[in-house]
């Protein structure tokens, strides 16, 4: 049953129970609606009919081994592999220990910046410059400077516009 109060003229605040927690306090979700009290009336049906969410109680961690049980057995050999890497090194960060229905785009900005203070996707990124320079070369050789710029160049973006000179 959903419960709708007006909090100020035209806006109005719907409650909706939506079950009960691991320790069996009530649990709701609360949408504020701008508009007329049938637009509210509109709101609270929708969550009413939506079946409740459990990723209030969900950790980071707990998400990705509910994903990774779930694509195990669809996974090659070397995805399976690779995944768990990637997944160990999401559980070694503070983000793995976060509640996923409080995490923000900040907290995943923070993590970015911790795997590159650490280090981490530098060497893909040092090995593909040093791929594209190898390219260029074997490309190139014995090619003049001036002709060069008119050439299209294989390992720059491709959908970057021309570099004016």
């Amino acid at each position: 049953m959903a419960s709708i109060r007006l909090r100020k003229p035209g806006v109005w605040e719907i409650r909706v129970f939506t079950g009960r927690d691991d320790a069996g306090r009530p649990t709701q979700v609360s949408k504020t609606v701008r508009g007329t009290k049938r637009d509210a009336q509109r709101m609270a049906a929708t969550l009413e009919s939506r079946p409740p969410s459990n990723a209030g109680g969900r950790t980071v961690a707990d998400v990705l081994a509910a994903w990774r049980e779930v694509n195990d057995p669809v996974w090659a050999e070397t995805s399976r592999r690779d995944y768990a890497s990637r997944i160990a090194r999401v559980l070694d960060d503070p983000i793995a220990s976060m509640n996923v229905a409080r995490l923000g785009v900040a907290d995943v900005e923070r993590w970015h910046a911790r795997l590159r203070q650490a280090g981490v996707g530098e060497a893909r990124s040092a090995g593909v410059t040093r791929h594209c320079g190898q390219r260029w070369r074997r490309r190139f050789a014995g090619v003049g400077l001036g002709s060069m710029s008119r050439v299209s160049r294989g390992c720059a973006n491709r959908n970057a516009r021309p570099v004016k000179r």
